[in-house]
């Protein structure tokens, strides 16, 4: 009803828009508060030489990134040398082509700048802002629960080993997250006990499956869930379509 009151239009063909007065105050309000906010903060008006030195301040931000992917090479060359699927290829674009199964093709193509984390850094700090970055797996979370267990394991304490060693290069701009492998929740336990207490790391990343099942959800994963939760960590899901890849 209110949408075709506002969409109607009364006798003179003038519309009908009850809310735009209320609406017009709304907004000079809020213009009229940020300037007065702005002017208090800046001791408004200045002369013309106190602006100029006002203008030349360093405003610049400090941003926390907490969307951001890092790959260690060697994780992905061990992978090169592995016979079974899910497996790697270095590619021509100085990365890696991905492979979860024969009849998938690749499932993730990266390229260079994914595996440089000094250069990744440096193009931070090339925008004129401080720029921090909390580092999740994302997409590739699924490799370690598509293996078997002990070898999803082993994969995951080296790619933890990795993001620790990452986030004592960079302390207090680079926090890190661990990889886990959810084939056994009694396996996934031990890493992420050893990823938190050992290694120092802050968060867990969860895969969009294990391997072919779809449940991250599942009951056998209960105490895993409970585990992470009495530890206070925060969990990582990069939405994955694994499951339907071949569609």
């Amino acid at each position: 009803m209110h949408v075709e009151i506002l969409a109607s239009r009364p006798p003179g063909g003038r519309r009908f828009r009850p809310w735009r007065k209320s609406l017009q105050k709304s907004v000079i309000s809020t213009m009229f508060r940020a300037w007065a906010a702005w002017a208090a903060l800046t001791g408004w008006p200045r002369s013309k030489s106190q602006n100029r030195r006002l203008c030349s301040r360093d405003f610049s931000m400090h941003i926390i990134d907490s969307h951001f992917h890092w790959w260690p090479r060697s994780i992905f060359d061990k992978l090169c040398k592995r016979q079974d699927y899910p497996r790697a290829a270095v590619n021509r674009q100085g990365g890696y082509d991905y492979s979860r199964r024969a009849s998938s093709g690749a499932h993730l193509n990266s390229w260079a700048e994914w595996f440089d984390l000094d250069k990744q850094f440096e193009y931070m700090d090339s925008l004129g802002h401080r720029v921090d970055v909390v580092c999740s797996i994302g997409p590739f979370s699924v490799s370690f629960s598509d293996m078997p267990v002990e070898e999803g394991r082993d994969y995951a304490l080296m790619w933890n080993e990795e993001m620790a060693g990452a986030q004592k290069k960079y302390p207090g701009r680079l926090w890190a997250s661990a990889a886990v492998p959810l084939q056994d929740a009694r396996v996934a336990i031990e890493v992420v006990d050893d990823a938190v207490n050992r290694l120092g790391l802050m968060g867990v990343n969860l895969p969009g499956s294990v391997g072919e099942d779809a449940r991250i959800d599942a009951e056998r994963l209960m105490p895993f869930y409970a585990h992470c939760e009495k530890l206070g960590l925060p969990l990582f899901l990069h939405p994955t379509d694994v499951i339907f890849q071949d569609i």
